[in-house]
């Protein structure tokens, strides 16, 4: 199985992509974090789905992009982090990051990426995106999905006091009716 998570789709898909029995495709578009600061979060649910699934099978895996040093790497720490154990050596069917989700848990799995792929370069923003979409599943809380896709960290502008008193806003509204 291929996952694409290119900004565009690769020229040619994999001979025989998504033809019964051949090579399974998925191009889930995802820009720059420069350009998009919440766009690897949007998709990691349906990156990690077709990975989970595949994986469960017994089937390999390939994560591509562009270069094959920012978005898909951070999308190969995410499915480490939600379908494997620590030791990486138990495959979890279901998605689930571990519970005791830390910085350090993230480290270790993208040193795990790094030792395959010595090239690889994350950007701390793509990272933080994979650590904060992996924090909902365990809260159960989205942080992203506005109106016009930004997250709620946009939606409240740049200063805390905005956020802050959106939110104080909010709850007096639900309080008094």
């Amino acid at each position: 199985a291929v996952l694409n998570c290119s900004a565009q789709p690769m020229p040619d898909p994999p001979p025989g992509a998504q033809a019964p029995g051949q090579v399974a495709y998925l191009h889930l578009p995802v820009r720059a974090f420069k350009l998009d600061k919440c766009g690897l979060e949007r998709v990691l649910g349906e990156a990690l789905a077709f990975a989970g699934g595949h994986l469960a099978a017994g089937r390999r895996l390939a994560v591509v992009c562009e270069d094959g040093l920012e978005r898909s790497v951070c999308v190969a720490v995410a499915i480490l982090l939600c379908h494997f154990d620590q030791s990486l050596a138990a495959f979890r069917p279901s998605c689930m990051p571990p519970d005791d989700l830390s910085k350090e848990g993230m480290r270790q799995r993208l040193q795990s990426v790094c030792a395959h792929h010595p090239q690889a370069r994350p950007t701390r923003g793509m990272l933080k995106q994979v650590y904060n979409y992996c924090r909902t599943l365990l809260v159960g809380e989205e942080c992203w999905g506005g109106a016009g896709g930004e997250s709620k960290r946009e939606a409240g502008g740049a200063g805390g006091a905005a956020r802050g008193k959106a939110k104080r806003s909010a709850v007096a509204a639900s309080t008094s009716s």
